[in-house]
């Protein structure tokens, strides 16, 4: 399992965003999770998380994590498609999908489901190899966890994209845009954004 960097997120940075009162988040690339335990057991508004990874090898390790009854694990797309949520986050997933295959994604994803926000955290925008160099002004800690990746022959075969502000504008007649700092680790090199479905 190559994507090992142990990050975890403030849910407050989350639940101000989201105006719901009750909040099933689908959690798209989940990897081995962002989400603390003891924040999601004490947050009411936050109903449930699916967690969902394409990658079967993390089902176990994931379970041992998240027994807690607010969260449900699954590696199947399709039973995933059938289940109740609210907001889709992509945390550090955007830069290995291709843009089409983002949009059919977001499309199948946030299909007949009436109020419904994506949140798309940690993009990239500049080159791989000129973030690569810059990182260490911005964060030590993740520029070690990349160094390993750059040298690692698994991870020079994966396909990386980056997504500059103009890429979303084909989303404009179904969704508000919103763009903001990074909710993750990495401030000034990556942004997020909030696709909000329109009525």
């Amino acid at each position: 399992m190559i994507f090992n960097y142990e990050y975890k997120c403030k849910l407050e940075n989350f639940t101000r965003l989201i105006k719901f009162d009750d909040i099933k988040i689908l959690d798209f690339g989940c990897g081995k999770g962002i989400w603390s335990v003891n924040q999601v057991k004490n947050e009411s508004k936050v109903k449930k998380i699916l967690l969902y990874d394409k990658n079967k090898i993390l089902l176990n390790y994931l379970k041992e994590k998240y027994k807690f009854n607010k969260f449900e694990i699954s590696s199947d797309l399709e039973e995933i498609l059938k289940k109740d949520y609210n907001v889709i986050i992509f945390s550090s997933v955007i830069q290995y999908l291709d843009p089409n295959e983002l949009r059919l994604l977001i499309g199948n994803l946030t299909h007949n489901k009436k109020k419904i926000l994506v949140l798309i955290i940690d993009i990239p925008f500049l080159p791989r190899y000129l973030e690569f160099l810059l990182m260490p002004f911005f964060n030590i800690k993740r520029f070690i966890f990349s160094l390993s990746l750059f040298f690692s022959n698994d991870y020079k075969k994966i396909k990386y994209f980056t997504y500059k502000k103009e890429d979303f504008k084909i989303y404009e007649n179904k969704f508000k845009i919103n763009y903001f700092k990074n909710l993750h680790d990495l401030k000034v090199l990556r942004y997020s954004l909030l696709l909000e479905k329109i009525d």
